[in-house]
């Protein structure tokens, strides 16, 4: 009736590592999972757009609550006007977005892996056609809220360079 600590031993390294490298098995799952689930759930696509007040916002209120609120409203507007395709009102504030575009800094990233992982078990164009459109929900939020982020976090280093005495932000840093 007791334990063999041996077999134990077996079946947890098994396990272990089907977590860090799981099989053919699984990849149908995890593909309907993010089909189901993140994909095209719009629910989903509204609570990533939270990301920015419930994660973003505080953290940059240690540098004072109204220059928070100031970021994140410039930043919100900047990243409006990027995602359109529209000229950025703040030119070093452009050029810094255009550096962490060519970067990859603010594109969307987390979402591509995602729909790489649905796509794998998905052969024909048609259905990879399929999910990258269902996907599309969560890339642009995605996509948003990266770049509200980065824009953000720009204008707070300008507040500061200015409160130092420092002549301003080197985009290309």
């Amino acid at each position: 009736e007791g334990v063999d600590e041996a077999d134990a031993q077996k079946e947890a390294q098994q396990l272990f590592d089907y977590i860090r490298n799981p099989g053919e098995g699984a990849q149908k799952i995890r593909g309907f999972l993010f089909f189901n689930f993140l994909g095209g759930s719009l629910a989903a696509g509204l609570v990533n757009l939270t990301q920015p007040v419930l994660m973003t916002l505080p953290y940059l209120q240690q540098f004072g609550f109204a220059k928070a609120n100031s970021a994140m409203f410039d930043g919100t507007k900047a990243a409006t006007q990027w995602l359109r395709g529209k000229k950025v009102s703040d030119p070093g504030l452009a050029a810094a977005m255009q550096k962490a575009h060519e970067l990859g800094i603010i594109n969307p990233q987390e979402i591509f892996q995602l729909m790489a992982a649905a796509e794998t078990g998905t052969s024909s164009m048609l259905g990879q056609k399929l999910m990258r459109l269902w996907g599309t929900n969560f890339a642009i939020t995605e996509a948003f809220n990266r770049t509200l982020t980065f824009a953000s976090a720009y204008k707070i280093g300008q507040f500061e360079a200015t409160k130092k005495g420092l002549s301003g932000i080197d985009a290309t840093a």
